[in-house]
Formats: structure tokens, sequence, C-alpha cells
């Protein structure tokens, strides 16, 4: 068969198929990884991964959420409630503490921002809203929801 008897697209992946032989066996080297590599659906940022790791991260972070808001309601009177789990550029850290006198819902945040001024704020919260806070950005949660 001749050069041209090939359609453009069987070329392609002759000319793919080559290419990647010739990466694993080290031939021509230096110029041979500049060419562009054909794409993985099945690799980390491939189609079928993230097609597959939407619906199950989304399913993740509903429960997730059920579940600290579980964890919060069954936590002993009087406890404090540390936010965690998120990195946070703005806050050193948050928690949550139930008035002594009140039902257990509401309570005082504590906020510790990283830096500048009085460093430490305290807020009128209720739990449910800490919990919100914690699974989002803290920072922004605070901007939209507090300050």
């Amino acid at each position: 068969m001749g050069r041209d008897q090939y359609t453009p697209e069987q070329r392609s992946a002759w000319q793919n198929v080559r290419i990647a032989a010739e990466r694993l066996r080290g031939e021509h080297s230096k110029g041979i990884n500049k060419l562009p590599k054909a794409p993985n659906p099945f690799g980390r940022e491939g189609s079928i991964a993230k097609a597959a790791n939407e619906p199950i991260a989304a399913t993740v972070k509903a429960k997730q959420s059920e579940l600290d808001h579980l964890i919060a309601r069954k936590a002993p009177k009087g406890s404090t409630i540390n936010g965690s789990g998120y990195d946070s550029t703005c806050f050193e850290s948050i928690s949550w503490k139930a008035y002594p006198d009140g039902d257990g819902t509401d309570g005082e945040v504590t906020a510790t921002f990283w830096r500048g001024g009085d460093v430490v704020y305290t807020y009128d919260l209720d739990r449910d809203s800490f919990i919100d806070w914690c699974e989002s950005s803290w920072g922004g949660y605070f901007n939209a929801a507090i300050r």
C-alpha cells in the first residue's frame, strides 16, 4: 500500500503508536518528548475519570455534611466544636461553644485570624450555621454571612 492509500485518521493513529513505542524504547529522546501526547481518557484528568468522579464527589460531600451535623447535634452540652479539615489563608482556627444557659443550638463562635489588629474575634451564631461555615470557605462564609 502506498502512502496515499491511508486515511488521515489511520496515518495519525499509526504515528501515535510509533511515537509511543519510541518513547518507551528511549529512541530519539531529545525531540520525541517535545511532541504532543495523545489525550488519555483514563488518566487523572481524563474524560472518563472526570465523569466518574463528579457524582461520587457530590455524594461524599452530602454524606459528610450529614455526618458533621449529626456529630455536632450529639456533642455533649457545653463542649466546644472546632472547625477542621479546611486550609484557610484568613483564619488560623474557628470554634463554637453553646451558651451555658441555652438549649445547645445557639452559641458563640471564636475566630482566630492569621494576622492583623485584634487577632481573636467572637460572634453569636447557631450550631448549624457554624457547621455550614466549616464545610465551606471559611473566609468566604465570614464575608458573606457574618461580616
